[in-house]
């Protein structure tokens, strides 16, 4: 079916909510707290598993139901099965659920994954289940984090036609926003998103590092950073690209020269990172019209050759 006919088939909308007898495979951060949440709105979590005695000992403890013992035991009663397993781990759960006796055909299954698509679960779409992903995009740290992030962010869901209405109802239910992602583009779609929030934390980390260098204590430079990365986030949001300041922003070549200079010295490791988040800074000021191309050209001559030197180093 090709991607028009797969969000036509999406938009056919019924009115009525549904409340789907649920069972969690994968008992972690994600599918913790989406238990929690989901019995909360009225699901019922018929059952759950994880490889880990202890996840299933906790899952039990917080929502009060039953856990199996074996995956082919949660595979019995539920009209929908969520997996929320690593990435590595989604193919090889798929095929065990779609080897076990009791599993029927028309249980929508599908995965939490970010970087994989629906796709993935073929060996349970050939027993004749839909299968769906629904992914959280949000950061979780721990599982009360996930329950208090996950309403109202966003969901990236995909998969087949009758099982996105679905899909969309569940992530609804518990207060979330559903968002249509192509299952062909979707490994950009999480390059995407890794950049804005996993790498965001080496950045930070970086600059502790190098406020650290400076004589600043690591929980100071935290809090002074903290209104600064608030005060970024808000300027981008209002501006995007037109919130970017700094010393190329503003051409001051010297400062940057100064920047590298002490960044080669005290975090030499840092280096190619700085020099690959400068140039790409000084294509956003020249687009933005702050610099002129003299003054980008100028930019990149210094950049390339701190870059050249380190190569030969």
């Amino acid at each position: 079916m090709s991607y028009s006919l797969w969000l036509t088939a999406y938009s056919l909308h019924l009115l009525e909510a549904i409340l789907a007898k649920i069972t969690i495979i994968g008992l972690g951060r994600v599918g913790t707290a989406l238990g929690i949440l989901l019995s909360k709105a009225g699901h019922q979590i018929v059952s759950a598993f994880d490889i880990n005695p202890d996840a299933r000992v906790r899952f039990a403890e917080a929502l009060n139901t039953n856990v199996a013992g074996k995956l082919d035991e949660a595979v019995l009663g539920p009209d929908v099965i969520l997996i929320s397993v690593p990435d590595r781990a989604i193919e090889d759960v798929s095929r065990a659920i779609s080897c076990s006796q009791d599993l029927r055909q028309g249980v929508y299954i599908g995965h939490t994954s970010g970087a994989l698509s629906s796709r993935s679960l073929h060996h349970v779409k050939a027993e004749g289940c839909p299968t769906f992903s629904m992914h959280p995009i949000q950061t979780f740290a721990s599982v009360e984090s996930a329950m208090k992030a996950m309403p109202q962010s966003y969901f990236g869901i995909e998969g087949d036609p009758e099982a996105l209405r679905l899909a969309e109802e569940i992530v609804t239910s518990i207060g979330g926003k559903p968002l249509l992602i192509n299952p062909d583009l979707k490994p950009l779609y999480h390059t995407a998103l890794c950049v804005a929030s996993n790498f965001l934390v080496t950045l930070l980390d970086m600059a502790v590092k190098l406020c650290e260098d400076a004589k600043i204590e690591k929980e100071k430079a935290l809090n002074i950073m903290l209104p600064l990365i608030e005060t970024t986030m808000s300027n981008f949001e209002q501006s995007g690209t037109r919130a970017l300041t700094g010393p190329i922003e503003r051409g001051d070549a010297d400062t940057v020269k100064g920047q590298l200079k002490v960044v080669e010295t005290l975090e030499p490791k840092m280096i190619p990172v700085y020099l690959a988040l400068a140039k790409a800074t000084v294509s956003i000021a020249q687009e933005m019209g702050s610099i002129t191309a003299d003054e980008a050209k100028l930019f990149l001559q210094i950049l390339e050759s701190v870059d050249k030197q380190t190569l030969e180093e």
